[in-house]
């Protein structure tokens, strides 16, 4: 084997273990100009001494340095095409990063006022009452001295339900929460000046 050989497959295997390095197209732009560039490239410089060998040489010499120049231009194609294969397309959507979180709103600001409330009664000893939504008729009224016949019923403008509650109605005003509250701590057994706080919404006509 002759040294020009020897040469030729030195250079071979440094390009091989340079190209198996090489993870982005920048890599192999470097290996491009570093073997194959015109002025300054490994093969490009291996051309060169063709002038100076014997001519018996020449041709033997020439056949090995292109059959390399073409070896490394497929490599090179070859590695190129399969990065481009493995790069997501521009603006494509990566599924399997973690979905968006849904924002979660905020507390209305009436609910927050209420909360801070709740909270300046509870810590000045009241205790905080809830009621439901539909009240019966006598939480409602009766047990604040509003019969049947009473004109108040009417400033009320309330709604009467057949369901869920038998004669069942809209909490028409706060005061049925303070009926019910009164009522619950005294089977708790609380005296009459237990402190509470009867806060929530309540339909009103205005």
């Amino acid at each position: 084997m002759s040294t020009d050989s020897i040469s030729v497959d030195q250079l071979r295997d440094r390009f091989r273990a340079q190209l198996a390095l090489a993870a982005t197209d920048a890599d192999l732009k470097a290996l491009h100009d570093e073997f194959l560039s015109r002025k300054s490239g490994a093969v490009t410089g291996l051309m060169k001494t063709l002038g100076t060998l014997p001519p018996e040489a020449r041709r033997e010499f020439g056949q090995l340095v292109n059959t390399l120049k073409t070896e490394i231009e497929t490599a090179l194609d070859e590695k190129r095409a399969a990065l481009a294969s493995t790069r997501r397309p521009a603006g494509a959507v990566d599924v399997t990063l973690p979905a968006r979180k849904l924002p979660m709103g905020r507390v209305h600001p009436l609910m927050r006022v209420r909360r801070e409330v709740e909270d300046i009664f509870s810590h000045m000893g009241y205790e905080i009452l809830e009621g439901p939504e539909v009240e019966d008729d006598f939480h409602n009224f009766e047990a604040l001295n509003m019969p049947p016949d009473h004109p108040a019923r009417d400033m009320q403008d309330t709604l009467y339900l057949d369901a869920p509650i038998a004669g069942g109605t809209w909490g028409a005003h706060r005061g049925k929460r303070r009926t019910r509250g009164g009522r619950t701590l005294a089977r708790r057994g609380h005296g009459p000046r237990r402190r509470h706080c009867a806060s929530g919404a309540r339909p009103a006509r205005d």
